[in-house]
């Protein structure tokens, strides 16, 4: 958290730090081809906390590793998919669409 002080008149130069990493979109649909409800859970090994499904059956990530399995919770409902994430020089890819069963 930063906290801005503005005086009047004045001037204020606020340094911040950033990093790049690695981060993509992943389109998720069920074997019926259709997208995955937004609010499901998904997970994959090695993450301390779980990304949601947002619309149109999309999942962001960061930190994704190059191929994984990703796990995800529907209601009452689990199924996992498989994802490679390329090599690619594009800072935020878009992958799938992927089917979950």
């Amino acid at each position: 958290m930063v906290t801005i002080y503005l005086y009047p008149f004045g001037a204020s130069f606020i340094k911040l730090s950033t990093r790049l990493r690695r981060s993509a979109i992943v389109q998720l649909q069920d074997a019926s081809g259709r997208v995955l409800p937004a609010g499901s859970e998904v997970k994959f090994e090695g993450v301390e906390y779980p990304s949601y499904v947002i619309d149109f059956g999309e999942v962001c990530f960061e930190g994704l590793p190059a191929s994984t399995t990703l796990n995800v919770t529907m209601a009452e409902e689990f199924c996992e998919t498989a994802i490679e994430f390329p090599p690619t020089d594009d800072l935020q890819p878009t992958l799938g669409p992927s089917t979950c069963s």
